[in-house]
């Protein structure tokens, strides 16, 4: 590898210019100066490495624990198409095509849940990502309940994401909940560090 034929090459060095003086240090010391730097910088980059490692175990012990309270499950999805009929009878303009997504949030738990972040993603049949919906909701969810939730957002037909999961049936893809903020009534909190950057 590079890093040890620059060892064998200092090696030969420290060796051959052992007592030569380059501002006031011999050869051998410069390169032994600058065999620790390297050393200590590959010392740093292995702790970064398992500090790491280590958050982000720890962030999944989190999901997973919450997960364990907290299920999301996709019930229907539909598409209602554009409407620009004004109804000033119940308040509604008009509005762009929409998609309408119904879940099923239960909590497993033995606490109430007060509130909670996290991500539905929905994939095809391989697991590649189609698309998925950020949820940060106040939502009271009382021990073994399940409750549902409607969701309604503007569609994009210039969206290849959005073009699939509208014409896509549920059965026809997977489904992924992972709620990483989860708090309760009795004011206790699970939150799992974010490890993006």
């Amino acid at each position: 590898s590079i890093y040890e034929n620059t060892e064998l090459i200092s090696a030969t060095m420290r060796e051959k210019m052992g007592g030569v003086s380059v501002d006031g240090k011999t050869v051998a010391t410069v390169l032994d100066e600058e065999t620790k730097f390297e050393a200590d910088a590959k010392a740093k980059e292995a702790a970064e490495h398992e500090g790491q490692v280590q958050a982000q175990a720890r962030r999944d012990e989190i999901v997973r624990e919450i997960a364990s309270v907290l299920t999301a499950v996709p019930v229907s999805k539909g598409f209602v198409p554009e409407d620009f009929s004004e109804s000033p009878d119940d308040g509604y303009g008009p509005h762009g095509d929409l998609i309408t997504l119904t879940l099923n949030f239960r909590n497993k738990g033995t606490k109430v849940i007060t509130a909670f972040k996290g991500e539905l993603v929905f994939s095809n049949t391989f697991g590649d990502k189609i698309y998925s919906i950020s949820f940060d909701e106040s939502h009271r969810l009382a021990a073994g309940a399940t409750v549902p939730y409607h969701s309604v957002f503007k569609y994009n037909r210039f969206d290849e994401n959005e073009q699939e999961l509208r014409n896509r049936e549920l059965s026809q893809m997977k489904s992924h909940f992972e709620a990483t903020a989860i708090s309760f009534a009795d004011g206790s909190i699970l939150v799992a560090p974010d490890t993006s950057h």
